[in-house]
């Protein structure tokens, strides 16, 4: 009897271990819970609002934005009519191209917004006409270039996202606030008033959209693609160079403050970077592209067809992003390491290769900073004399095919071949190269063309 108290004694205490080990099991299963509801409203307390990371998402609202521009250009009578191709009268033309524009508008425009506003066909129209250029159907070459200054989404409900777009066509701003239903894949408009209006912003805590579905018609369909760092690197290479043609102002804001620094240290070295290329960039097209992390953030690298190159860096999601043009003027972390490892004869190449660089990209400025003062005092006592000098001498896009290298104790000699990379001019040019390393990625030089 003894025998089986005691068995009954250890077998409760067993029991009790194993109760106390549940409730503190629990316990802290609970506190684990009340942490992340206290983290999910300091979320919702940052806003409710992101900066858009994903592509497919982005290119969704620039399919809207596309759109309502194309309505509002051929309302406006900035979509070009050309009379070779018409079928009817030109008058005929105008009305169809109006009326359809007009019924696309009010399929785009939400309904709730229209009810809120108590809007008719005259407003689509005054609506238009705050970012109208020509106004006659008679030029082709109309841009409403969208300068993107913030984009944001939300996810509303299972299948309601809403996207902010705060923009601008030249001084007029263009914010839209894009409401995409993903079980109709069908979009609807906010425009600016009701933006501001209801403060929408990225630190909105509260939502007044209606959840209700969004019925698809021809005019809202949004087509859905998954989106290729192709498609990427274009929409990025189209935003420069429209920017560039169009709004350079808003490119020069877009430079990383550093880079803009150096390289055009004032607007006018920047303006006249611009007059020298813009006339072959109105023909351009991307041609090469990659994708790299430069310390810590993605970075685009493009090329056009005319040699200029684009780095996109990206900051805080796909809008938020500085540019650069050259991959010269900022030595990244990966070219540090690299020059930092290469033997003398690689980094005179590299230093080479940066000269030449600056020569493609018309930076006389600062490709002239880098003759010795010697030999600028010979041959080139004004920036100006050398940018004449190299814009008769050298081809306009420079390809260097190195031949021999040799040195006079720290003095680095370079035989070098320069061609056209453009391959319009089949002849060469013998170039020599003399170079002192100084400290860090700094060096001086002097050249010899024949």
């Amino acid at each position: 009897m003894k025998k089986y108290i005691k068995y009954m004694i250890i077998f409760l205490v067993i029991i009790i271990i194993i109760l106390a080990m549940i409730l503190m099991f629990l316990s802290k299963k609970g506190s684990f819970k009340k942490t992340n509801i206290e983290e999910s409203n300091n979320q919702i307390n940052m806003g409710l609002f992101r900066n858009i990371e994903n592509e497919n998402n982005y290119f969704i609202a620039k399919n809207i934005i596309d759109r309502y521009i194309e309505d509002i250009k051929n309302l406006n009578g900035d979509n070009y009519i050309n009379n070779d191709t018409l079928k009817v009268s030109r008058n005929e033309a105008i009305k169809t191209r109006k009326e359809e524009a007009l019924k696309s508008l009010n399929s785009l425009i939400d309904e709730q917004y229209k009810e809120n506003k108590k809007i008719d066909e005259d407003f689509y129209t005054n609506e238009s006409k705050k970012y109208m250029i020509q106004g006659d159907y008679t030029r082709p070459d109309v841009i409403y270039n969208v300068i993107l200054n913030e984009m944001y989404e939300y996810q509303y409900t299972e299948n309601i996202t809403l996207f902010l777009v705060f923009s601008k066509i030249k001084d007029n701003k263009f914010n839209l606030l894009i409401k995409y239903d993903s079980s109709t894949n069908a979009c609807s408009v906010f425009l600016s008033d009701y933006i501001e209006e209801n403060n929408y912003n990225i630190n909105k805590k509260d939502i007044n959209i209606s959840k209700t579905n969004i019925e698809a018609n021809m005019y809202n369909k949004v087509i859905l693609g998954n989106v290729t760092d192709e498609q990427m690197a274009k929409e990025y290479f189209n935003i420069q160079k429209n920017n560039l043609l169009y709004d350079f102002k808003e490119e020069y804001n877009k430079l990383d403050a550093e880079y803009r620094k150096k390289r055009f240290p004032d607007y006018s070295t920047f303006e006249e970077y611009v007059s020298e290329i813009k006339e072959k960039l109105k023909n351009s097209k991307l041609s090469q592209y990659g994708i790299d992390t430069i310390n810590n953030k993605k970075t685009y690298l493009l090329m056009d067809d005319s040699n200029n190159y684009y780095l996109i860096i990206c900051n805080n999601g796909l809008v938020d992003y500085t540019v650069q043009l050259d991959t010269y003027t900022i030595d990244s972390e990966k070219f540090l390491q690299q020059y930092n490892n290469a033997d003398i004869t690689k980094k005179v190449q590299f230093n080479i290769d940066k000269f030449i660089k600056m020569i493609n990209t018309k930076d006389y400025k600062n490709s002239y900073a880098l003759l010795y003062d010697e030999f600028k005092n010979k041959y080139f006592q004004t920036e100006d004399s050398y940018k004449q000098y190299i814009k008769a001498n050298f081809f306009e896009y420079n390809n260097v095919t190195y031949d021999k290298f040799s040195n006079e104790g720290d003095t680095y000699i370079f035989e070098l071949t320069l061609s056209d990379k453009t391959q319009k001019d089949s002849k060469t040019k013998k170039l020599t190269i003399i170079m002192k390393l100084k400290e860090g990625t700094d060096f001086v030089m002097s050249f010899n063309l024949e």
